[in-house]
């Protein structure tokens, strides 16, 4: 859990050059800004935040809870995007998976799903 609350904390503090750190380069991440999109690499992770970034949108994510499941870990929060068009504001339930410490997978679900997914990653490890 260690690994998710640094990333957390590296988008508030350093931004993307600080979460990457923390990322395998071979990640799949599927961000709730994204539209549905899945990224695969860091590098598309990158340049996925650089856009947001570039358009004049800004995103605020704030976490409310951690619970973890061997090496998955869900989070429950806000996500606050604003730009051009207001401010948009909605609850969200994010999902990763580490492995070796670094994270090879992220997604949003709805609270149902990523719940789920999470006593799901208990069952697999007993």
């Amino acid at each position: 859990m260690a690994t998710v609350r640094a990333l957390w904390a590296g988008f508030r503090s350093g931004g993307v050059d600080q979460v990457l750190a923390l990322v395998d380069e071979d990640v799949e991440w599927q961000p709730l800004s994204g539209g549905g999109a899945v990224m695969r690499g860091s590098e598309a992770v990158r340049r996925h935040f650089s856009e947001l970034s570039e358009s004049g949108q800004s995103l605020e994510a704030i976490p409310h809870s951690f619970v973890a499941n061997g090496d998955v870990v869900l989070v429950s929060g806000t996500l606050r995007r604003s730009g051009a068009g207001g401010i948009e504001e909605r609850t969200a339930h994010w999902l990763f998976w580490l492995s070796d410490g670094k994270l090879v997978r992220a997604g949003w679900r709805s609270r149902e799903e990523a719940e789920r997914t999470l006593e799901q990653a208990g069952d697999q490890r007993s």
